[in-house]
Order: C-alpha cells, then structure tokens, then sequence
C-alpha cells in the first residue's frame, strides 16, 4: 500500500509540473504596485483611528505614491523580458475635502520626481474653513484610483 500512495503521488506531481511547464499552463508571474495614499500630518487620532481635523485650522496632509505607471519589478537585469515601465509623477494632483453637501478645494499640487528623490511624494497645506460643520469628512484626490482618507472634522476649543 506504501509503494501505491508513493506511485500516485510522484504521478501527480509529474503531471502537476507537466501542466505548468506546458504553453498556457501557468499564469504569468505578476506583482501590484501600491495605489496613492493619504496621512494627515500631527492630527490627533492619526495613530490607527480616525484623524481630527479643526475647523479654521491648517490641515497638512502628505500623499505617496502619485505615479503614473508601475514599475514593480525593478530593474530588467538578468534576462527579466518584461518591458522597463518608467514611473512618473502626476502633476496637478487636486485635494478635496467634503463634508456632508459641502465640497472645499484644498488645492492642487505636483508630486515629487525621482531627481529630487520624492517620487510621487505630494503635500498639501491648507486654511479649512471656519464653518465647517463637525463630523465625519471624506479627503481625496482627483488621481484615478485611491488617495481617500476619512476624517473628522472638530470645533476648535474654546
């Protein structure tokens, strides 16, 4: 019974790596690049929860990895037959903040290039509104996917 279970399988394994040899046998090896994120800089609750935000207050918020195109495989060296993809950053990258009905434009700006060792590295610095309503808001960008980030927008003390 040993040497049967053994037959079978050292069969399928056989067959297994026949099928992934075989032309359209195995999917191509593929990798993901990270989409564009958000982070609020020194906002209380940004540690895991959600950040707070004042309203009237400067919001600083960084954003990472505004690049159009995805070069997740590094360098082509060593017979990689993948086409280089080059990165480049996106220009114009718009900010928005809203709030129930209420949209505020916190500005545009240029991601930073690979020269200036910042690729795809934005950051925005604004004035928010002093009637904005309390509670939670929504930050995002015009970039095509990503770049949101919820927050909560609070009356300044006093």
């Amino acid at each position: 019974m040993r040497r049967r279970t053994g037959a079978v399988l050292g069969g399928v394994l056989l067959a297994g790596a026949a099928a992934l040899s075989a032309p359209g046998g195995a999917p191509p090896a593929s990798a993901s690049c990270a989409g564009p994120t958000l982070a609020v800089e020194d906002a209380p609750g940004s540690r895991g929860a959600v950040p707070e935000v004042e309203a009237g207050g400067t919001l600083v918020v960084d954003g990472s990895y505004f690049v159009d195109g995805c070069d997740d495989t590094g360098s082509q060296a060593g017979g990689c037959s993948a086409p280089e993809v080059t990165e480049r950053p996106l220009t114009d990258v718009t900010l928005t903040l809203s709030r129930a009905d209420r949209v505020v434009d916190l500005g545009a700006r240029d991601a930073g290039t690979a020269a200036e060792q910042q690729l795809g590295d934005v950051r925005w610095e604004a004035t928010l509104p002093t009637d904005l309503a309390p509670g939670r808001a929504v930050l995002a960008t015009d970039a095509v996917e990503g770049g949101r980030l919820v927050v909560r927008v609070v009356t300044p003390p006093g």
